[in-house]
């Protein structure tokens, strides 16, 4: 499959291209009387049911995108968005709208190998940084003031691009670099942009033997933990009705 810590840095800028293309059009806030249909997905071996709204934007999402290589060949991934009025209603203080569009939020949900799992557990880079090695030889760090989390940097580099951790390394041991400490692989925008969005993030959490990678942006990046939570109750869902036993 792909190499995880590529595909951080890939999707980013492949799903804030999707966000740009998709940027004019609103999603209305969900009638609650509304019946949607689901959509089964099969993902190697394992089946989801999942809303066809939440598919829906496939018609916004254009081929090259859609098809990207990697992503979901041999039926090992998916794309979906999410509406911002969806997410809001499970993460208190979810910011809905930017300057022209909804915050959607979109997903690349992936079934792992076991190898796969394993390194998405663990990852190579949180234990670079808390050993100052590989890229990060020379990193140093910097508490975020509207989130209270530490932002990683490389000394030398281009300081609009860094890593958000729960942790100080220099003040707590590695607990053997589980990915749970690494919160995202954030950018920021190096100018005036039409959605007035400053800061992005991009990240992923783990169910099972379910990888689900996610954007936020600028104000939502405070809320990294309670979306990965979020999403993990959602595909919880999705599993238990695409896996019911008795299911066509």
């Amino acid at each position: 499959m792909f190499g995880l810590r590529r595909l951080a840095r890939l999707s980013f800028a492949a799903v804030a291209a999707m966000a740009l293309f998709a940027g004019d059009v609103a999603h209305g806030a969900p009638d609650r009387h509304t019946e949607y249909k689901e959509y089964q997905v099969k993902l190697r071996d394992r089946t989801l049911r999942i809303p066809d709204r939440y598919l829906d934007d496939f018609s916004r999402i254009p081929s090259w995108l859609r098809w990207l290589p990697g992503l979901d060949d041999d039926l090992h991934s998916i794309l979906m968005v999410i509406p911002a009025s969806d997410v809001a209603a499970h993460v208190p203080g979810y910011v809905t709208r930017n300057k022209i569009a909804d915050e959607d939020l979109h997903l690349i949900v992936s079934v792992l190998t076991d190898v796969e799992l394993q390194r998405s557990r663990y990852p190579s880079w949180v234990r670079d940084i808390w050993r100052a090695e590989g890229l990060y030889k020379r990193r140093f760090f910097r508490e975020d003031p509207d989130t209270g989390f530490y932002n990683v940097l490389e000394q030398g580099k281009d300081d609009r691009w860094w890593d958000m951790l729960t942790l100080n390394p220099d003040d707590f041991p590695l607990y053997n670099g589980h990915y749970a400490v690494w919160l995202g692989s954030c950018i920021a925008s190096s100018g005036e942009n039409p959605a007035g969005v400053k800061r992005s993030c991009s990240s992923f959490v783990l169910y099972e033997n379910f990888h689900i990678h996610f954007r936020m942006r600028d104000k939502n990046i405070r809320h990294v933990k309670k979306i990965r939570m979020y999403l993990v109750e959602q595909l919880k869902e999705w599993i238990e009705k695409g896996e019911k036993r008795g299911d066509p």
